[in-house]
């Protein structure tokens, strides 16, 4: 057993509420923060939260809205449902090997292309809704921007990678001519 400290963070954006579940290892913790009253101790194995997604919408009802909107992305929704969810670091353990020849960049490009695979879905679904451009279109943007952000993410940019690739998402987009 191992000692995971889980805090509870809401954050209210405009109309969206959602919470996120923080992971962190007891001992680092009690070096970095000496905050602990506020937070709620749990034995857990690393096992039990290794596949804990912490996206906390419903991305089925996304993926059953794009179908409904366009039967064609059948495939495309049926990959991105079987992509394993982002886990706790690894955005950042698979971003030091993008910028880098390690031998493991390519499935490292990869395995972040497939990660944020799930939010161009989402993208494309809000730029559909919102414009009316054909959703498969908006979806391909949406991926040409993740491998734009992917491509220029580097120590200097002060965002998380997940926020990085959202704003190359809408950039992409909005570029071409997919907005009002």
């Amino acid at each position: 057993m191992r000692f995971w400290l889980c805090m509870k963070v809401q954050i209210l954006d405009c109309k969206v509420f959602r919470s996120e579940l923080l992971l962190i290892e007891k001992s680092k913790v009690l070096k970095i923060a000496g905050i602990t009253d506020i937070f709620e101790w749990v034995d857990a194995d690393e096992d039990e939260l290794e596949d804990f997604d912490m996206a906390q919408l419903d991305y089925e009802s996304i993926y059953q809205e794009v179908l409904e909107i366009s039967p064609g992305m059948k495939d495309v929704i049926d990959y991105v449902r079987n992509i394993q969810a982002a886990r706790l670091g690894e955005y950042d353990y698979y971003l030091k090997d993008i910028h880098t020849d390690s031998p493991n960049k390519e499935f490292a490009e990869n395995r972040l292309f497939d990660m944020s695979m799930r939010a161009s879905v989402k993208s494309a679904l809000y730029h559909y809704k919102k414009t009316g451009v054909d959703i498969e279109d908006t979806f391909q943007e949406a991926c040409i921007g993740i491998i734009m952000a992917t491509r220029k993410y580097n120590d200097n940019v002060m965002r998380l990678f997940p926020s990085y690739v959202s704003m190359w998402m809408r950039q992409v987009m909005d570029r071409n001519g997919f907005s009002i």
